[in-house]
């Protein structure tokens, strides 16, 4: 036998020795995902008997413990498998414990789908998800050495695409499980079959009517459109988040710059020209600051350099910042929490180092006398935000808007509305309204904006310039209008009014909404479960100059 022969039969037994490998193989990968299904079914039924696994795991001597309403499964695995942190089986605990957390989500999620041979059926679910490695997303930390490591591309967010990825993965993990017990908000009896997804999910192309019914055009069931679907649409529980930070960001969501209007942020900034202390003028942006005030005990967001602006007003039921002066919070980190809580929001991932108070800073080499530590949870990603005494900045920049105390003019027109109609107003004008124009808004026609306010109702009118409004929105029926309101038509710079009303609609308020205004002013009082709040908008003349009668500098 030649040479080459010889290597020809020696390739026929490699071929079949692999494919007997590859078979042990397969078999073996079954073998794995049936156990974690038969382990995760048994920790379902364990945990509903009070004290089994606790008593388990003391008998086995297996410490450590779970997040509360989190299940890590990694003391499940030690128990059933034997693991051990402190040996190689260090990082297949961790491949397996995610693997079983994956097996939770899809249980509790999808339900029905799992009544009859739920083991199997879990088993399968593993292996249509590409293994384990795949199940848990591992497999995206792999380089190729030989390749260059692929750049870290940045989203509008400012995040990278890796983080950005990951957090979407988690944003779809919660909202998955929040809509498998959701309940519904309407039901259709559909005329064709509805495709759907592997949890029995749906997207729907829905038409409004004029007599407020809806049709029902199309279903699609894509899968990456109905995650993009649940991640922004799920409601966020950011009870959860620190106290302090979520005061914090309450506050700055009620002037926040919705997403659509981003990109003009710094063309809508107004500009004050101020003379330094060597006589050279500059035009100095007017930034909004978030200012708590000693004397008064509350917290004012309002546009610096300025007399005039919108103005929230806050008063928390208990206290987040000790001090004997007035304090404000530096405006670069005020803009970091908007673009990566409010916006984004996230809140419910953050975390903080005081769960109650911004903690004071001690550091003498320091200006700043608070500093709050902020943590993304997920990401692991930190920052200090900072708070500064107002008699630390130079005299030009002290003073900022708020509402003038010696203002008399009462308000002609009040009503009250609950926190439904908010959102109606949302949908059926303000949301759509920054869907199509925000982009827009520094052009002429979408600068202002006027408000019909009647006796039994309010309507938009939009779109133009000096005044010649041209669009009118539907009319929203107010069924709280005072008595003594008086119909009143006052103009607001888009910018001011419309932002005001899209953070209000995401707001969560405790009670009703206050509504007062004149021809100077509208006001906004509501409550939620941390602070009562008061936002107040200036009117504009047609031509897009605010009104200052109902407002005064303060500080300065």
């Amino acid at each position: 036998m030649s040479n080459k022969q010889a290597l020809i039969k020696e390739l026929e037994k490699i071929f079949e020795h692999t494919a007997q490998q590859t078979v042990f193989r397969n078999r073996s990968n079954e073998y794995l995902y049936r156990g974690l299904a038969w382990v995760y079914l048994w920790w379902v039924k364990a945990s509903k008997v009070k004290d089994l696994l606790e008593e388990q795991y003391k008998q086995h001597n297996i410490g450590g413990h779970n997040v509360v309403g989190e299940e890590k499964f990694t003391r499940l695995l030690r128990l059933t498998w034997q693991l051990d942190w402190a040996d190689e089986s260090r990082a297949t605990l961790q491949q397996w414990s995610n693997a079983l957390r994956k097996l939770h989500i899809e249980y509790e999620s999808n339900k029905d789908a799992y009544r009859t041979n739920p083991q199997e059926r879990l088993a399968q679910f593993i292996e249509a998800s590409g293994g384990i490695r795949k199940l848990i997303g591992a497999d995206k930390y792999y380089e190729d050495g030989n390749n260059e490591p692929p750049e870290k591309s940045k989203s509008k967010s400012g995040r990278s695409a890796e983080d950005a990825a990951l957090l979407e993965s988690k944003h779809l993990e919660i909202g998955v499980q929040h809509f498998a017990t959701a309940k519904s908000i309407s039901n259709i009896q559909s005329t064709k079959p509805i495709s759907v997804n592997r949890l029995g999910y749906a997207l729907a192309l829905i038409r409004a009517k004029r007599d407020g019914t809806f049709d029902v055009l199309a279903t699609v069931s894509e899968e990456a459109q109905i995650q993009k679907a649940i991640i922004a649409s799920y409601k966020r529980d950011n009870t959860v988040a620190p106290t302090v930070l979520r005061l914090l960001s309450e506050v700055i969501a009620t002037q926040s710059i919705p997403k659509s209007m981003e990109r003009h942020r710094d063309t809508l900034q107004d500009s004050k020209k101020v003379t330094t202390a060597t006589g050279d003028v500059l035009a100095m942006k007017q930034y909004k600051r978030l200012l708590f005030r000693k004397k008064q005990g509350d917290i004012v967001l309002s546009e610096n350099r300025t007399a005039c602006s919108v103005v929230t007003v806050v008063k928390p039921k208990a206290s987040i910042l000790a001090s004997s002066k007035d304090v404000f919070l530096r405006v670069q980190d005020r803009h970091y929490l908007e673009r990566a809580i409010v916006q984004q929001q996230d809140l419910s991932i953050y975390t903080a180092n005081d769960e109650h108070k911004v903690p004071v800073l001690r550091d003498t080499d320091v200006k700043a006398s608070h500093r709050l530590i902020v943590e993304n949870k997920l990401l692991r990603s930190r920052r200090a935000i900072y708070f500064y005494a107002v008699d630390t900045v130079g005299e030009h920049s002290r003073a900022q808007a708020d509402v003038n105390a010696e203002y008399a003019e009462a308000a002609v027109w009040t009503a009250s509305v609950d926190k439904r109609w908010i959102e109606n107003l949302y949908v059926g004008f303000v949301g759509s309204w920054l869907n199509e124009y925000g982009e827009h808004i520094t052009r002429p026609p979408h600068r202002t904006v006027r408000m019909e306010l009647g006796r039994t109702q309010l309507v938009f009118k939009h779109y133009g310039e000096r005044g010649n409004l041209t669009t009118a929105s539907k009319i929203f029926d107010i069924a709280k209008v005072d008595a003594t309101s008086k119909p009143l038509s006052p103009t607001f710079l888009t910018k001011d009014v419309l932002p005001v009303l899209a953070g209000l609609a995401h707001a969560d308020i405790v009670g009703s909404v206050k509504l007062a205004a004149n021809e100077h002013m509208l006001s906004l009082s509501y409550k939620t479960a941390l602070a009562a709040y008061t936002i107040t908008v200036p009117t504009s003349t047609v031509n897009g100059k605010r009104n200052s009668a109902a407002f005064a500098a303060y500080g300065g």
